[in-house]
């Protein structure tokens, strides 16, 4: 404080009241206080005339993204393009702004008027986050229908509830997903695109399956529908597409193992043909047929490269294929670059080398995740709000050299690019998808499609010549085995959290409870009063106690028929018995399953095995 003069530092700004002062005093004093030392890193950019519109947009006031105190810049005009308002809102940022900007949980900067925003959502069979959506079968199981127009539907209702939901969450909330808690987002994580060469592998179930030209068509379909604008220059969503490329190996270990991150070290070798032939097609497919706007890295090396760092991001994606959206790292994954021996580091040397050569490379976003368990809490000169982070690293290695401004702007352009193509800096009334709400989650129409295409994909591997039944000559039926009663096995792997508390809960948004019908349920509700059923667990899925296995085999032979449910089960580690992280190490029924299969079926020959896996 100098007689009549306050100066104050609010969101890197330097503001100056004085009142008593004449203005080429303030300009002096300005001036004399303000000077940077190295303006590349710590002062931002004043917009400049041409930047600025003056006024606010009223209508951006009324759904609580933006402060009614907010002047409108340059990069709120929606006459301009997209690319121009993003090089612009970028222009005026600092390099540590810029920096901030590049990973999944971006800080907002209120400054500039930009939000903070979740990168991620998955959704590789309904929006996997609220607990009140529409869960469809996996896209492994999606892909056994052979029927395009159901995963067009798929992908167009999961495209309407994840706006939908982000819609409800603005209305109740006035302000926009928080970056860093909600899970909500428009940047959908799906689908993924490599192949089940071989089926232990524990992601099979994202997949669709081993053919590249039955990928490549269900890629194209349902990118196309998940970003289908229906004409408007805005997106719903965003899809992407993932993991480039040659990915499918999770662990080593059998259930319960703890050899679970193998899939960020081990080097996937392939020769350039089947690289071409097998495992490019769909990538391509889904980024020239159908437009996707982003694309994700994989854990592991190709050939030796690790792919976050691979030239495949320029020389493949840009150059060959003249893809121009956002390249995403999968969680952590820049972080793992330290495993291979490309960089001649290890994981004890300085993660500001793995994270510029992931940057140089071409990949825009650091997705983090487990680096936040591996990364130290904080460094010396790292960026802010980006604890754990490698690309926290990153104004280390613009100072050493390592990376130059001109990257750094390419990327955070690039992401800015994509997020008003979401409609986040325009007035919600341009935006088409701003009225869907609850109404438009979890609807009739969206059930029947679930149920749909969950009949569609059944596969029929074998019957006999009793089959199918005579529901009329049926007079009790026996149903048997570990998956019989279980809603949590119709899931499959990264689905909503049907039945769990919901976090929209606390803030009031209404609900509906999820239906899931076991296959015992559905057997009763199927067959005719005057049926008998009977159930019987048998086992569970992995123990070896063979208490239920007699109650099982009487239950079989006194009843006209027998439905048999056995499989596995799926989710996220080595707790389940396949899922990401986590592979099988063989094909057969784990437990005392194929055991109890072997009793029913020689007391009650007809008999029907389902087995979902």
């Amino acid at each position: 404080k100098v007689e009549g003069l306050r100066i104050c530092r609010l969101h890197q700004y330097l503001y100056i009241i004085a009142p008593t002062m004449t203005l080429p005093l303030v300009v002096a004093t300005l001036a004399l206080v303000a000077s940077p030392a190295r303006p590349q890193l710590t002062t931002p950019s004043r917009p400049t005339a041409d930047s600025r519109r003056g006024g606010v947009h009223s209508e951006q006031s009324k759904d609580g993204q933006w402060s009614s105190e907010l002047p409108a810049f340059s990069w709120f005009d929606p006459t301009r393009s997209f690319e121009e308002r993003a090089a612009m809102l970028v222009g005026n940022m600092t390099a540590i702004e810029r920096i901030t900007q590049l990973v999944k949980f971006s800080p907002p900067i209120e400054r500039l008027g930009v939000p903070g925003y979740n990168y991620h959502m998955e959704a590789a069979h309904g929006v996997a986050t609220g607990g009140d959506v529409t869960v469809f079968p996996c896209s492994l199981a999606r892909a056994a229908s052979f029927d395009l127009d159901i995963e067009r539907g798929v992908a167009a209702t999961t495209q309407r509830e994840a706006r939908a939901k982000w819609n409800m969450y603005l209305h109740v909330t006035n302000h926009t997903p928080a970056y860093n808690s909600e899970g909500l987002s428009l940047t959908l994580y799906a689908p993924e695109m490599n192949l089940c060469r071989d089926p232990r592998w524990g992601r099979c179930q994202e997949s669709r399956g081993e053919d590249p030209h039955l990928t490549s068509r269900f890629t194209v379909e349902f990118v196309k529908a998940l970003q289908d604008s229906n004409g408007s220059k805005y997106l719903p969503v965003t899809a992407m597409l993932k993991d480039f490329p040659v990915y499918n190996l999770e662990s080593s270990q059998p259930a319960g193992g703890t050899d679970w991150q193998v899939r960020t070290s081990y080097n996937a070798v392939v020769n350039a043909a089947d690289l071409k032939q097998s495992f490019l097609p769909a990538f391509r497919a889904g980024t020239i047929e159908a437009g996707v706007e982003t694309i994700m890295t994989s854990y592991h090396a190709i050939n030796g490269i690790p792919a976050t760092a691979s030239p495949m991001l320029q020389d493949v994606l840009r150059d060959e294929w003249k893809f121009n959206g956002s390249v995403v790292s999968d969680g952590g994954a820049v972080t793992f670059i330290l495993n291979f021996k490309y960089l001649n580091l290890s994981m004890t040397d300085n993660i500001t080398a793995a994270a510029a050569a992931a940057l140089n490379s071409g990949c825009d976003m650091n997705s983090g995740g487990f680096e936040r368990a591996i990364n130290p809490p904080s460094c010396s000169g790292c960026a802010p709000n980006m604890t754990g982070y490698a690309y926290a690293h990153l104004p280390e290695a613009l100072a050493r050299g390592m990376v130059d401004i001109e990257t750094i702007t390419r990327s955070a352009t690039r992401l800015f690019e994509l997020r008003m193509k979401l409609g986040f800096f325009d007035p919600p009334s341009l935006v088409p998808y701003t009225k869907l709400g609850r109404k438009d989650v979890d609807t009739n129409a969206s059930r029947s499609l679930a149920r749909r295409s969950a009949q569609e994909s059944l596969v029929l591997l074998h019957a006999s010549t009793s089959f199918p039944w005579n529901e009329k000559a049926i007079k009790k039926l026996a149903i048997i085995g570990p998956n019989a009663n279980s809603t949590s096995v119709l899931l499959s792997d990264y689905n909503a959290p049907c039945g769990a508390p919901s976090k929209y809960v606390n803030v009031g948004l209404p609900g509906r409870k999820c239906r899931l019908v076991s296959i015992l349920d559905g057997a009763r509700a199927a067959m005719s009063a005057s049926t008998t059923i009977v159930y019987e667990q048998g086992c569970n899925l992995t123990s070896q106690n063979t208490s239920g296995l007699e109650p099982a085999t009487q239950a079989a032979q006194s009843s006209d028929a027998t439905i048999i449910v056995v499989g596995l089960d799926s989710g996220f580690g080595p707790s389940h018995l396949e899922g990401e992280a986590h592979d099988r190490v063989n094909l057969t029924l784990p437990g005392l399953q194929m055991e109890l299969i072997r009793r029913v079926l020689a007391v009650q020959p007809n008999s029907v095995v389902v087995v979902i896996s």
